[in-house]
């Protein structure tokens, strides 16, 4: 496991949520030839791991509930950290979808081309497909108000098109998956990872 969903407590039981791979998670190479372009066979995928932490047994049970939508940077409503919640989110490779492998030669890292809601109660995954040209920075989300309920808000990312050598910022209606805005930003980011959201009432400055 390298990046942590979620993890809570029930009773002896540990339940922890996050990225597992088979293998080395990092290798990518897309199909220079123009075929489609699929994930290595160590990518990552959103697991479930439960310890029972009165057992004598040194392992774990491992669910494997969202084996295609394979990703690494998972994140929840992080109001919901330690406590029981619903949702996660990622961005993933999906190879069905199409791209332009010579926007990208010898990339060694994953095209994520998909955005995913990951209901945790019923492994049951809705997606958005934020584009054939590029590829989405890890997303953050962010509830609608203080008090909105799990789920109730916006997932925000930057997405790298690739084609035009830009910087989008997407912001996206959590609840259903749909894209309400993308922002031609005036300058480029370079590829990064965990961003956070701060609200305004939290900024050393009003």
């Amino acid at each position: 496991m390298v990046h942590t969903l979620n993890a809570t407590s029930e009773g002896h039981r540990l339940v922890i949520d996050g990225a597992v791979s088979n293998g080395n998670p990092f290798p990518f190479f897309p199909n220079r030839s123009g075929a489609p372009w699929t994930p290595a066979t160590g990518t990552s995928s959103i697991r479930r791991w439960t310890v029972d932490l009165d057992s004598k047994h040194d392992g774990w049970d491992e669910q494997n509930p969202f084996p295609q939508a394979p990703g690494g940077l998972p994140r929840i409503d992080d109001r919901f950290a330690t406590l029981p919640y619903r949702y996660g989110y990622m961005g993933y490779s999906d190879p069905t979808r199409p791209f332009d492998v010579s926007l990208a030669p010898g990339r060694a890292f994953p095209i994520t081309n998909c955005l995913g809601r990951y209901d945790m109660t019923n492994s049951k995954l809705d997606s958005l497909f934020v584009g054939s040209d590029g590829t989405l920075q890890e997303a953050c989300f962010v509830p609608r108000n203080a008090s909105a309920a799990e789920g109730d808000g916006y997932l925000v990312g930057v997405y790298s098109n690739l084609a035009e050598s830009r910087s989008e910022l997407i912001v996206v209606d959590a609840q259903r998956m749909q894209e309400l805005a993308r922002v031609i930003l005036p300058f480029r980011i370079s590829e990064q990872v965990h961003g956070v959201w701060a609200p305004y009432q939290q900024l050393p400055f009003k």
